[in-house]
């Protein structure tokens, strides 16, 4: 009720309160509306946040929607932070989940943001033919996403700037009168041209669940030629087969070991596209690291280490999906960077936190410390900046609510009561 009326920092408190009971699709559901009246308050970064968070859990428990949904929400947000081919990623992606379970209302959010990004392309036609069609849609479907007035606005004068009165007039009709079909049909063809190589050829995620691009396509080669290649990144100046091998499997005898070695090394090469991405010195192996690639576990490090610069912090915490490596199946060699990469976080937040607390953005503030809570519900200090940023909204009875769950946490888990 409070996002309909236009409160969206009582939603926001609302939806807050609501994800300490919400699991599965409903949590996933609360933080894409958390995203949704973040994005409408002019809070971008929030925004990204909670629809990561909400995109990352539809990829866990595999619905269709909870997946989807968020990723259109963050193709637009990209877009509107001048990341054009971030955004051109997220639509093709979100457009082929939503086509395969026939999500209309979530096929048509994705065509408006293709229509959106052909209009910052300078192709004003096509992508007005594009924002006209899902308009008449909206209408046929009797819902729409919330919109800010501002910036409707300015997409309109844009528009009229680039094709006329006249031409506008005809374009316009052209897209209200296109089928269904024949509009999500040009959406996809559009998306497609404008999807572009990779800006890098290898990209590697092992924040959360472990993904790997080569020129902007995902490796699918095995599970272990994947899991070498991450070992590899994580050792930059190389390994020997020795040094795999105890990493990657620790209870093969030599002769398994060794099969097993240059079976997963052709595998990974095969996937990269190129021999030569492995470079051999002696009995060393490495990664040829000038070919060009992007990791984001180093950037995620090197960003995390910028305390006194709020916005390197906030990209940072954008970075962290979830524990490294997270969809490991065995194994121990990476635990160790886990836990450093983990705490790194924690200390992150707890700084994000703390400036958002001094700028007096409490609202932005709560929903820092409600993560770090969440990574560790014994963490009493985190406990209390979340209620001193939950008192200052006035919510008295969330900062209780806190207060409470964490006296429960150390009565099961440790047997004391807090200290404050």
């Amino acid at each position: 009720q409070a996002f309909a009326d236009g409160d969206h920092g009582t939603a926001i408190r609302s939806f807050l309160e609501a994800r300490q009971f919400a699991t599965g699709v409903s949590l996933a559901m609360t933080l894409y509306w958390t995203g949704l009246a973040a994005q409408l308050r002019g809070d971008l970064e929030a925004a990204r946040v909670a629809f990561e968070e909400a995109h990352q859990i539809g990829v866990r428990i595999d619905n269709k929607p909870a997946t989807a949904h968020p990723l259109t929400a963050l193709g637009h947000i990209a877009l509107l932070e001048g990341k054009r081919e971030e955004a051109i990623r997220a639509f093709r992606d979100a457009l082929t989940i939503h086509a395969d379970v026939d999500d209309r209302w979530g096929l048509t959010h994705v065509v408006e943001g293709i229509g959106l990004t052909l209009l910052e392309a300078r192709e004003a036609e096509t992508g007005t033919r594009l924002i006209a069609a899902a308009s008449a849609a909206w209408l046929q479907l009797g819902a729409r996403p919330g919109r800010d007035s501002a910036f409707e606005e300015e997409k309109a004068i844009r528009i009229r700037e680039a094709l006329g009165d006249d031409r506008l007039r005809i374009v316009l009709a052209s897209g209200a009168a296109m089928s269904y079909d024949a509009m999500v049909a040009l959406a996809r063809d559009q998306v497609a041209r404008l999807g572009t190589p990779a800006s890098v050829p290898l990209r590697v995620r092992a924040l959360g669940a472990l993904e790997i691009e080569r020129e902007g396509q995902a490796i699918e080669e095995s599970a272990r030629s994947r899991e070498l290649l991450l070992y590899l990144l994580c050792h930059p100046s190389g390994r020997t087969k020795e040094q795999i091998g105890a990493a990657l499997w620790p209870d093969a005898d030599p002769s398994r070991l060794r099969n097993n070695f240059h079976v997963t090394l052709h595998r990974l090469r095969k996937g990269l596209g190129a021999a030569e991405w492995i470079v051999i010195d002696g009995d060393t192996y490495a990664l040829d690291r000038s070919r060009g690639l992007e990791f984001d576990a180093e950037i995620f490090e090197r960003e995390a280490k910028q305390t006194r610069n709020v916005e390197r912090l906030a990209r940072a915490i954008e970075l962290y999906r979830g524990d490294f490596f997270e969809n490991a199946r065995d194994g121990e060699w990476y635990l160790s960077m886990r836990d450093r990469l983990r705490d790194l976080y924690a200390s992150a937040l707890d700084t994000l936190g703390l400036a958002r607390m001094n700028a007096g953005d409490y609202a932005a503030a709560a929903e820092t410390y409600q993560y770090l809570v969440a990574l560790d519900d014994l963490d009493e200090d985190a406990a209390r900046h979340l209620m001193a940023a939950l008192e200052k909204q006035g919510d008295n009875t969330g900062a209780k609510r806190v207060y409470r769950r964490l006296a429960t946490a150390l009565k099961r888990e440790l047997g004391e009561e807090p200290s404050f």
